[in-house]
């Protein structure tokens, strides 16, 4: 009867030693999950700064020549984006109308969302 006794112990003291460890994983995955969710409040912060620096940096403030520097590089990247975006548009055959902003056939001399007359590129 004591070795019955015996594993009822060990099997007793077995389910309560799962059931902490089993508590202890879900506060430790609740834990990281607030964790992972204050870092991505802080990459959001970072970047609400940076946006907000470069905002001022188009708008001629200075912060100094390593934000300058920065800031220049990120100008010169989105000059770039912007030729590389024309070339794709040029390939399928579209540009962006000058009025709204809107992706138009590179043929048509109106725009058909906002009426602005549009300039028509010779093809030779």
């Amino acid at each position: 009867m004591d070795f019955l006794s015996d594993i009822g112990k060990k099997i007793t003291e077995t389910a309560k030693t799962v059931t902490k460890k089993s508590e202890s994983l879900v506060e430790i995955t609740k834990l990281n999950l607030a964790i992972g969710n204050e870092e991505d409040k802080i990459k959001k912060a970072f970047l609400e700064i940076g946006s907000e620096l470069y905002k001022n940096f188009q708008n001629g403030e200075s912060y100094g020549d390593y934000f300058d520097t920065k800031c220049t590089e990120i100008k010169e990247m989105e000059e770039n984006i912007a030729k590389l975006r024309e070339r794709v548009l040029s390939l399928k055959g579209t540009k962006t109308c000058t009025g709204c902003n809107e992706v138009i056939d590179e043929d048509v001399k109106y725009c058909p969302n906002c009426g602005v007359k549009t300039p028509v590129e010779n093809v030779e």
